[in-house]
Parts: structure tokens; sequence; C-alpha cells
């Protein structure tokens, strides 16, 4: 019983500082968060590409990009051109820049120089909306929610109908695989 009391107050100290730990590093991210630049401001931007007209022309040209104000060039000369409905595949090692052609293609880095452009028109005087609305981007990492397969399509979009939501399926392949399923796009699965 001596023992219990004694260890009793070094665990909630122990408890105290993991927690106070936790709140520390949890603080530096949202410090870091609060302190990065704002992005510039898109008013200026004049030129759109309505996704219905848009026929999928994307080109890199000597593009050339590193990160921040860092010196050093990641991407340095970098040249390619995918015409529509061509399947390329970027393939590498870790850390050789695929991902991050992908990032500087939706804009979410700025190049350094060069131009990419999408049907002849430079990604730099499109808005970054308006790039995002051509694309679909599948991440390496997979996010399904508990619920069905057909919430985990439509996420938060309204008024999706059945229809809509087989037609992206087809396009991208899953058509078969959820017409194999018990219930279809109704298919229920939770994640352990």
């Amino acid at each position: 019983m001596y023992a219990r009391l004694f260890t009793s107050p070094l665990q909630q100290i122990a408890q105290g500082l993991t927690n106070l730990q936790s709140a520390a590093a949890a603080s530096e991210r949202v410090f870091e968060f609060l302190e990065e630049a704002e992005m510039q401001s898109e008013k200026d931007k004049t030129k759109f590409l309505d996704k219905a007209e848009v026929k999928g022309n994307i080109e890199f040209e000597h593009v050339k990009f590193g990160y921040d104000d860092d010196d050093k060039l990641v991407i340095k000369d970098f040249s390619c051109r995918a015409n529509p409905g061509q399947k390329i595949a970027i393939v590498g090692p870790t850390g050789a820049g695929k991902t991050t052609l992908v990032n500087l293609l939706m804009r979410f880095y700025e190049i350094n120089s060069g131009k990419i452009t999408i049907d002849g028109v430079d990604t730099k005087d499109l808005t970054r909306e308006n790039i995002h609305d051509l694309f679909i981007m599948v991440l390496q990492d997979t996010w399904l929610f508990n619920g069905t397969i057909r919430d985990n399509i439509v996420y938060n979009k309204e008024n999706v109908t059945d229809e809509e939501v087989m037609e992206a399926c087809r396009i991208v392949g899953l058509e078969h695989f959820i017409k194999g399923l018990p219930n279809g796009l109704r298919y229920e699965f939770e994640r352990h």
C-alpha cells in the first residue's frame, strides 16, 4: 500500500509531462501553419478553361523548380507533353519528383521558370480553383470513411444521382468491381 501511495503521484507527474509534450508538439504545428505566407490574390486571372470543353493537352516546357527560398533546384529542366487520352506512367524512386510534378501541374507550388500549359493556356493565367476543377487526383494514401461505397465516392457533393456515380466509376475502371459487390454502391464497410 505504501508503494502504491508513493508511485501514484509519480505516475501522475509522468502523465502530465507526456501531455505537455503532446501539447507542445501540436502547438508547434499550429504556429507553423499560422506563419505560412498567404497565397497571392488571383483576382487578376482572366483566362478560364471550361472542363466540358478541355481536350487535355498538357505540356511542361523547360520547367525549373526549387522549394521555397532554397537555391537548390529539385527539377532542373523538365519538358514533357501528354496528349488527350494518352496514358503516361511517371516512375522513379522515392524522392525523384513524381509527386512534385503533379503538385506543380495543380499549382500547389509555383514554378521558378519555364511553362506548364493546358490546351495551350499557361497555368499561371488560370486560377487554382479552375485548374483543380479540371482534374481528379487520387493520392497514394487512401482515405475511406465508414459508410457505403457511394458515400465515399460522393463524399461532400450534394444531389448526385446513382447514375452519375456509376458513370464516374465506369470512367475510372471501378464499375465492374462495384457491380460484383453485394448491394453494389450500397455496400457497407467499416474501417478497423
